[in-house]
């Protein structure tokens, strides 16, 4: 036998187990062999999806709408977490009404990391109509992630967002796009 990725040992070990589950010893249970079969392609499925991510683009986005009169009630405890981390630290009422608002929290990767890289958040909201907002950031393309705020005097005035889309810009060049359903 020559040396295979397993070792000598374990591939003698494999086709010993092998060998009893065909000769009948067994009761038809899954051999050794196949077991591990099953959980290498298993496990080479699995990182091949994980690897499959965009090169240039947008990963996931997350969306929080901060109220600090409602305490968010859920099975998941990361909403009723992320909702005391948005509160940390005011102290007074005016502190926590000055905290309310939509959070729009951006992941992104991009193959050239020596260039930074600028998002522009658009958005409209309930009491502007069609009126469109920005918000711009210019990073590090090493960050691949962004938070844009509406909050405080301009979350009172205009209330809530109702449609937005984000734009992933290099150099210039766009390079991907997200956008909520209600964007035209």
């Amino acid at each position: 036998m020559g040396r295979g990725w397993l070792g000598e040992e374990w591939v003698g070990c494999i086709a010993d187990v092998d060998r009893r589950g065909e000769s009948g010893e067994g009761d038809g249970d899954m051999t050794f062999r196949s077991a591990a079969a099953m959980v290498a392609s298993g496990s080479v499925l699995a990182l091949v999806s994980c690897a499959s991510g965009p090169a240039n683009g947008f990963t996931k986005h997350k969306i929080f709408r901060l109220d600090p009169d409602n305490r968010p009630v859920s099975v998941d405890q990361s909403l009723p977490f992320e909702h005391k981390r948005l509160l940390y630290g005011a102290v007074s009422q005016a502190d926590r009404q000055a905290r309310k608002g939509n959070y729009y929290t951006f992941f992104w990767n991009v193959a050239d990391k020596s260039r930074p890289v600028e998002l522009k958040f658009e958005y409209r909201q309930s009491a502007t109509g069609f009126a469109v907002h920005a918000q711009r950031a210019e990073l590090p393309a090493k960050t691949r992630t962004v938070r844009f705020a509406v909050i405080g005097d301009e979350f009172k005035r205009n209330g809530s967002i109702l449609g937005w889309k984000c734009t992933l810009l290099q150099g210039g060049v766009v390079l991907d796009e997200e956008k909520s359903f209600l964007w035209e």
